[in-house]
């Protein structure tokens, strides 16, 4: 009589087993997901100024070259006048 008890005791400790592995790899993979969530906001911390070069329409022109041409009219930088 006491046989079905020491089977269902034994099913109950092998479900038992088997949560507790569930849960320990739920808990790592929660912690691996928190760790690449953190990872990015750490990157934004980071100062975002960014020095700017002047930027450069071919290999001769300056920026202030570049401008001054851009601030001729249409018709000029076309005609060349």
């Amino acid at each position: 009589m006491s046989r079905p008890f020491v089977n269902e005791l034994g099913e109950i400790r092998e479900e038992l087993g088997a949560e507790r592995a569930r849960q320990q790899m739920a808990e790592q993979r929660a912690a691996a997901l928190e760790a690449e969530l953190e990872a990015p906001t750490e990157a934004r911390k980071l100062p975002e100024t960014v020095e700017e070069e002047p930027q450069r329409a071919g290999p001769g022109l300056s920026h202030q070259a570049l401008r001054s041409a851009l601030q001729r009219p249409w018709w000029c930088r076309v005609f060349g006048s």
